[in-house]
């Protein structure tokens, strides 16, 4: 189960090539990714289109959190 999912275009989960501009989004995602599992979140990297991705593996906030 995770507890954040970072949303992404297909394009920067795993790109294959990179540039200036893909190299920002991928710090920028690695640079946040960190910064949650140091506060004990379970995080992972997504894309946003993804149809088989089973979002019953995000933990559900309980009412108490929201």
């Amino acid at each position: 189960m995770f507890d954040v999912v970072i949303l992404n275009d297909h394009r920067y989960v795993i790109p294959k090539k990179t540039d200036w501009y893909i190299d920002q989004v991928l710090l920028e995602d690695q640079l946040l990714q960190t910064d949650l599992e140091e506060k004990g979140l379970r995080v992972m990297k997504k894309d946003w289109a993804d149809k088989n991705f089973d979002w019953r593996q995000i933990h559900p906030r309980s009412k108490k959190e929201s």
